[in-house]
């Protein structure tokens, strides 16, 4: 996974609905050493260039994987203010950026409020979480996803300096898992079911939420799919190409 670089400054964060926050929020602050997952919505909004002169300006998204401290009060049965703090985990954080780039300097930007939402991806078809990661990698700038690529036939993912991946579907339908290789070394996405998500009513069964979740692991241990995704564009947008 791609350590955090210097020069990210993700400033204030915006929190989407996390279920276990029940007191109004006024402020959150992303935790240091967060993954970095990829690069979305690269976007040239300027571009001048004379001879080996250039002067470009472009926007993007940074992705990042990490835990966000939340901090805001509630009132009390008395109109009492009573301050409230926890730890949101694995959340995703998008933020976006400006970049500045003239000659071989660059500057950077942060160009709006990070927006952080839960990392965990439930969906109540195992296929549709597996659809969903897919969606994910070809959103991510550097990976070429196959515009005609069908998830149940083996693909391959394009990315940077000649770098590819082999792609393929595990043939169990009720949890599916995408293998992902990087020069040898294996990466899955897998599509979980989650037994707590069932409850009974007497001979009734439903599930109280969507059962299925992304997980880094096949035993399904990691609950969201994202470490996997920056390791899968990490090794596609790489200097130096292993495998080819």
């Amino acid at each position: 996974m791609l350590p955090p670089e210097p020069w990210i400054n993700v400033g204030e964060v915006e929190m989407s609905a996390v279920e276990h926050i029940d007191f109004e929020i006024t402020s959150a602050d992303l935790y240091p050493h967060p993954t970095l997952v990829g690069i979305t919505e690269l976007n040239v909004v300027d571009s001048d260039t004379a001879g080996d002169q250039y002067d470009i300006t472009a926007e993007f998204n940074l992705v990042l994987l990490g835990d966000v401290d939340v901090s805001g009060y509630t009132l009390d049965n008395d109109g009492h203010v009573q301050m409230s703090s926890t730890t949101a985990t694995q959340m995703i954080v998008v933020v976006p950026f400006i970049a500045d780039i003239e000659d071989h300097h660059v500057g950077l930007t942060v160009n709006g409020s990070a927006e952080a939402s839960p990392a965990t991806i439930r969906t109540r078809d195992p296929l549709d979480g597996i659809e969903h990661a897919a969606s994910w990698l070809s959103d991510l700038v550097g990976i070429t996803f196959p515009y005609d690529a069908d998830l149940h036939q083996e693909f391959t993912l394009s990315g940077l300096n000649g770098n590819s991946s082999q792609v393929y579907l595990s043939s169990d339908w009720e949890e599916p898992t995408l293998h992902v290789d990087l020069g040898g070394q294996e990466v899955v996405i897998a599509s979980r079911y989650d037994v707590g998500s069932r409850v009974w009513d007497g001979k009734e069964g439903f599930d109280l939420y969507p059962p299925y979740y992304l997980s880094s692991s096949v035993d399904g241990l990691s609950e969201e799919a994202f470490t996997s995704l920056s390791q899968i564009w990490e090794y596609l947008v790489s200097p130096a190409a292993t495998d080819s």
